[in-house]
């Protein structure tokens, strides 16, 4: 690459980024403006008791999120180069992890209540664990779409989400449903936020199974070296590679 070509690519770079935060601002601001309508309705709709109950069963999901995605999806926004068959064995282990979590979730909602002395705590704990393969099944067609610096369609998405989530908690808290209602809205902007995320990456999963990639990587220790191809072993070696460096 000769200087102006480099020179221009880094403008072309920093007018991308710009125009991300852009549009990434106008979608915080369409969030938040939606969101203090919907609350001053469901204020007036649902019990203080009950948005209690769903603020203390979400403080048990960030943990489980961190888990899902084991930092794969910044590995393929920050890789140099980053294969369909490396982007599919860190779908299928994200997916797989998530359902494993949100079972054990859903199983130490007893232990929940308990934490937090109140049984209503139980079931909204358990319905939220649904919340978790979601987040897993958008991770890698999201880090995708911020790997290609498409933060127009990051923020439309999120904003679409954000907004019939809204509408759908409003309607479910007039019909009666109290802290379902709640529990309604968050299922439904994550379910948003994936299907949003897997149509607009236009990104097509292989049928490869991190089980089959880790099996060749037990099978032989020179499958885990730097020039191999296996996209699971690639993924750990450079995940440990950064964590020893934060260290």
């Amino acid at each position: 690459m000769s200087d102006e070509e480099a020179v221009e690519h880094t403008a072309s770079v920093g007018q991308r980024t710009a125009a991300g935060v852009i549009w990434l601002t106008v979608q915080k601001w369409i969030t938040r403006l939606s969101g203090f309508a919907t609350i001053a309705i469901l204020t007036r709709l649902i019990a203080p008791a009950e948005f209690g109950t769903v603020a203390a069963a979400s403080t048990l999901l960030p943990f489980f999120y961190l888990l899902s995605d084991f930092g794969f999806a910044t590995y393929i926004v920050q890789a140099g180069n980053v294969t369909r068959r490396t982007t599919s064995t860190g779908f299928w282990f994200s997916i797989v992890v998530g359902v494993v979590l949100s079972g054990l979730l859903a199983l130490s909602a007893p232990v929940a209540g308990v934490m937090f002395g109140s049984d209503d705590v139980v079931p909204v704990v358990r319905a939220l664990a649904i919340v978790i393969p979601l987040v897993a099944l958008a991770s890698v067609p999201t880090a995708l779409l911020r790997r290609r610096m498409q933060f127009k369609a990051l923020a439309a998405q999120g904003a679409a989400a954000a907004v019939i989530a809204q509408v759908v908690a409003v309607v479910m808290a007039f019909a009666g449903f109290g802290v379902w209602a709640l529990v309604g809205q968050t299922l439904c902007n994550q379910i948003v936020v994936a299907a949003a995320a897997l149509w607009v990456a236009r990104w097509r999963r292989t049928g490869h199974s991190p089980g089959r990639s880790s099996a060749g990587c037990s099978d032989s220790a020179r499958r885990c070296s730097p020039s191999n191809s296996w996209p699971w072993c690639e993924l750990l070696r450079r995940r440990r590679s950064s964590l020893t460096v934060s260290v």
